[in-house]
């Protein structure tokens, strides 16, 4: 497989991935190590590689490059099942997938959700098929319906179907699903991607909005899925978000200066697989009916079409990349590695007679040295491509340090948090342990060591920035990082520098009755969605504060900007504005315009 230079470092993360991650393969007592990779067409891995020589595979669309075989060939596992289906909603993995298991699994990796919310009939609805414009507002609003009414019972159904089948320190990781979409104008706007020749003048044109509604949805759906997952009673399941991988590496469909032909340079770093703008495939005449293209198997419809919004083989390195973090801490632990396991040998701390093994000169009870905690700091340039470049101020992180370290207060298990994540940075927790309970006190005690760790590097860092990491104890590890869809964007130039000063703008001025304003910045006001903000300036308007808005942006703004505040006032409070930008951003010298 030949990739764009531009997009290598996928490849590299899954054969040696950083040692904050490394592990040497899984050993068991029994020499066993199970994995099964089972869901739907995301895992089968539609159209990348060959179709699989394995029993149903053909009629299943699995075909040899889906993540689970990638993943194999990074755990090596001695008992392996790859069994993903296309097509498959939850019900079918419960009926049809489950039910081949043999065994308690070290590993479970599955994708599902897609299917169950309707996104094929949305894709069909809104680009493949010639339809008029309201039966793709009609495939919207199902989706929807569906994610809201029945994506969490599904999720929690799934989940509890395949928890019988762990073993005691077994996971699982759900692959979640990544927005397609590059939502600027060009070069998409003007253009149809139908897949059969249109008549009677119906085509969409792929336009912002309908990009913009799809990425909702599909983020909508994923957030759901995590949440779920992250809730999960079981507490031994993951999910593997590869969204942030995808958008910081320009992988999204209709990216500026994308060519029409699939195989122009341009379009080298996509992560998703589709068709040549104004490609139309044949469709028998008898199979032509629009009905009919409703269900795959009464069409035959080939993969060559059915692949298009799948993973290739950059999303399908971007997939592994994410189920390799959750996966590769649990493998040390289970290897040895890691964690102290319950009912290892301990060393005698009594008076008794030293064994025959003993030193003559060694006091019977003297206590092993304890193990020096290892911290490892997360930097820009920990990884190249941007997966670990995102970073959020010391205030935010603390803050989020004090929620999950109470949450967790006496937990002795393996557990994953996320908090904030809809603000403009989010904060993702990790606690690896194996029957040793922490205390919230000692939980802030080792984060706290993460929180304020240096790292080396060349890059400028005025505003102490933080990316979080990871420390490494007898007992269990921890871990933190940023997270969260916009945050991914949050790079100031090429060498991923971070933001070196907090920036700026506001306008304001009076309409007759009231003082009216807006408010844009960066760099500070991270979480909250401004409430600090918000009062701040309705305490110096003397309460007067009407109308406020608050909102973060998806990417930075073109000028830079990660989030806007708007709303009224009483007349006269126009310093107010001023006032606040000066009090948060540390700013003494900002006027308001």
């Amino acid at each position: 497989m030949k990739l764009h230079s531009q997009y290598a470092h996928w490849a590299i993360l899954t054969i040696g991935l950083p040692s904050i991650y490394a592990s040497p393969t899984v050993k068991r007592e029994n020499g066993k190590y199970r994995y099964v990779g089972m869901g739907d067409s995301f895992a089968a891995g539609i159209g990348v590689g060959q179709v699989e020589s394995t029993p149903g595979a053909s009629d299943c669309s699995r075909y040899t490059g889906g993540y689970p075989n990638r993943i194999q060939e990074q755990i090596n596992a001695t008992d392996y099942q790859f069994i993903a289906c296309s097509g498959a909603v939850g019900e079918d993995i419960i009926e049809k997938q489950i039910p081949q298991l043999h065994d308690k699994y070290d590993l479970i990796t599955v994708s599902a959700g897609g299917n169950d919310v309707l996104f094929s009939g949305v894709l069909k609805a809104c680009l493949y098929l010639p339809k008029p414009e309201a039966d793709c507002i009609a495939a919207l609003v199902a989706a929807e319906e569906k994610i809201n009414n029945e994506l969490t019972g599904n999720t929690n159904k799934l989940l509890n179907a395949l928890g019988p089948y762990l073993s005691d320190q077994g996971i699982i990781v759900w692959t979640l699903y990544a927005e397609f979409f590059e939502v600027s104008p060009e070069p998409c706007n003007s253009q149809s991607w139908c897949l059969v020749e249109p008549r009677d003048g119906y085509c969409s044109h792929v336009t912002v909005g309908l990009r913009t509604e799809f990425n909702r949805l599909v983020a909508k759906a994923s957030q759901i899925i995590k949440d779920v997952v992250q809730q999960w009673s079981g507490r031994k399941a993951y999910a593997a978000d590869w969204n942030e991988h995808v958008m910081s590496s320009n992988g999204q469909l209709c990216e500026a200066g994308s060519g029409d032909r699939i195989d122009d340079e341009s379009n080298r770093g996509l992560a998703f697989i589709r068709q040549n703008i104004g490609q139309h495939y044949y469709v028998p005449g008898e199979k032509r009916e629009i009905e009919a293209l409703e269900a795959r198997d009464l069409l035959g419809l080939p993969d060559t079409i059915m692949q298009n919004f799948h993973p290739n083989e950059v999303g399908v390195l971007m997939q592994v990349t994410a189920v390799l973090e959750h996966v590769l801490p649990q493998k040390a632990k289970i290897d040895g590695t890691g964690n102290s396991h319950k009912g290892a040998c301990k060393r005698r701390t009594s008076a008794a007679a030293p064994s025959s093994t003993q030193s003559p000169t060694e006091s019977p009870s003297a206590s092993p040295t304890p193990k020096e905690d290892k911290v490892d700091c997360l930097s820009p340039h920990k990884n190249e491509g941007g997966a670990r470049h995102m970073y959020l101020s010391r205030n935010a992180l603390v803050n989020q340090v004090d929620k999950f370290c109470a949450e967790i207060d006496g937990k002795s298990d393996n557990l994953q948090r996320t908090y904030d994540e809809d603000q403009y940075v989010g904060v993702i927790f990790y606690l690896e342990t194996i029957d040793n309970a922490i205390s919230k006190d000692e939980c802030k005690e080792k984060l706290m060591k993460v929180v304020d760790c240096k790292y080396e590097s060349n890059t400028a860092n005025p505003m102490d920035w933080k990316y979080g990491g990871r420390i490494e104890t007898e007992k269990y590890n921890l871990q933190v990082e940023a997270s969260g869809d916009r945050t991914v964007n949050r790079y100031a130039s090429d060498d991923h520098s971070p933001l070196q000063k907090p920036v700026a703008k506001c306008n304001w001025g009076y309409k007759v009755f009231y003082d009216d304003f807006t408010i844009s910045g960066a760099g500070f006001l991270d979480g909250g969605w401004g409430k600090d903000m918000q009062k701040n300036i309705d305490s110096c308007a003397g309460g007067s504060l009407e109308n406020w808005k608050f909102d973060y942006h998806n990417k930075p703004d073109g000028e830079g900007f990660e989030w806007k505040a708007s709303g009224t006032t009483i007349i006269g409070k126009g310093h107010c504005f001023g006032n606040a930008v000066r009090s948060f951003a540390n700013l003494p010298d900002f006027e308001c315009d």
